[in-house]
């Protein structure tokens, strides 16, 4: 199946009313990715050579970054638009063994942290291994799925198009939203506190506080801040719950649009397995710079986030499956609610896990310390848990779906 290079068309332009639209959109998307990523690289290298002291590895990386997703995913979508446009099919997905993605992953994690701890040239070496890194779990996670589901025969187009649309389309509108939730939650809650006894004056002395940039450079003022009430529930509600219930709605959008191509149940897990890809691409090469320290062991998880985003994106698909083809509407609402709750608890071990090593970090009494490393400990392991649990799943559902559609074939 993944030998061949032969020619998928695609159906015929009178079952969808936008296939014209969206092939002119996907060549707009994608070129306009590409363009404004080479611009701001062009005018950070500039910059960069009138500033070459001040080069600092962390913007090296947003740089190469924004060119990896601009060049690396939105030169071929536009290129697979263009095509579509023309008429032209696209040709069967071939992957490489997602084993040897993932050996290869190792190595490059190793040594971006020995570059890291021993600032070898950290603003030119380390980036392309940041790179490399982040790519490759999304990768070899794609490449596992479509290598399983061999009933079908997947196409380039498809998949470039899920990818994308997880890369570019659903992490903006989920980042634009959670940014509005956030800022309404913040509010909210400020505007109750300031009606409470002291309230006010807590207010007015977290604003005094937060204008001072070096106010926040103490780990004792930052744990301050994150536990002053309107931030605290802002990040609670919104990262742990309406966030995570969000993204599951926006991963989804590809499936959506693609739907008058009346895919199977495996074409369909296969595309949301993409975009939940695409989105955990997105996040593995921009949220994983904050601290270098510990690089190595949150590039290690991101394998697990990965895997969630496109378990989780996969199972809702299957809902919608379910909803589209066979008027199941409550195997969509359930669908819905077990992708979203396992991006919930995802959110909440991760979070959990930074705030309360946050917390102990602040403590001083060595029993409290003892009480505090415990608990991360017991974060942690529930943690690992959830990520074993998370590959294992994606595991049992690509098979799952697999037997049922090789079943379908022989019905």
């Amino acid at each position: 199946m993944r030998t061949g290079q032969e020619p998928q068309s695609d159906p015929p332009p009178a079952t969808s009313p936008w296939p014209r639209a969206g092939k002119v959109a996907a060549v707009a998307v994608g070129l306009s990715m590409a363009g404004l990523a080479i611009l701001f690289s062009l005018v950070w290298l500039v910059t960069a050579a009138f500033n070459s002291s001040e080069v600092a590895a962390d913007g090296s990386v947003t740089i190469l970054a924004c060119l990896t997703l601009g060049v690396g995913l939105g030169g071929p979508l536009a290129w697979h638009g263009f095509r579509a446009i023309q008429g032209k099919p696209t040709t069967h997905l071939i992957t490489v063994s997602p084993w040897l993605l993932l050996a290869c992953f190792v190595p490059t994690v190793i040594v971006g942290q020995i570059v890291i701890a021993y600032d070898l040239l950290p603003a030119l070496t380390f980036p392309p291994l940041h790179v490399i890194a982040a790519s490759l779990p999304p990768l070899a996670i794609l490449a596992y799925v479509a290598r399983s589901l061999k009933s079908i025969d997947p196409g380039w187009r498809e998949v470039v198009v899920n990818l994308s649309v997880g890369a570019f389309i659903s992490t903006g509108l989920a980042l634009l939203a959670e940014i509005l939730l956030f800022v309404f939650i913040f509010a909210v809650v400020t505007l109750v506190m300031a009606l409470t006894p002291d309230g006010l004056a807590q207010i007015e002395m977290f604003l005094r506080n937060t204008q001072d940039p070096l106010w926040l450079t103490d780990p004792a003022n930052l744990q301050s801040a994150v536990l002053f009430p309107p931030l605290l529930v802002g990040l609670v509600l919104v990262f742990m719950i309406l966030g995570p219930m969000l993204e599951e709605v926006v991963k989804l959008i590809g499936i959506v649009l693609l739907d008058y191509r009346q895919p199977t149940r495996a074409q369909t897990f296969l595309w949301a397995v993409a975009a939940g890809a695409g989105f955990g691409l997105m996040e593995n090469l921009f949220n994983t710079t904050l601290a270098l320290d510990t690089w190595a062991i949150v590039m290690i998880f991101r394998i697990g986030a990965t895997a969630m985003h496109s378990l989780a994106t996969g199972v809702v698909a299957l809902g919608w499956y379910s909803f589209r083809r066979e008027g199941k509407p409550l195997k969509l609402a359930g669908a819905y609610a077990l992708g979203a709750v396992t991006h919930i608890l995802w959110n909440t071990l991760a979070l959990s896990l930074a705030g309360v090593g946050m917390l102990v970090g602040g403590l001083e009494n060595e029993i409290a310390l003892a009480l505090g490393g415990g608990t991360v400990l017991l974060v942690l392991a529930l943690f690992v848990l959830l990520f074993i649990a998370v590959l294992v799943s994606l595991h049992v559902v690509t098979r799952r779906v697999e037997k049922a559609s090789a079943a379908a074939e022989l019905a």
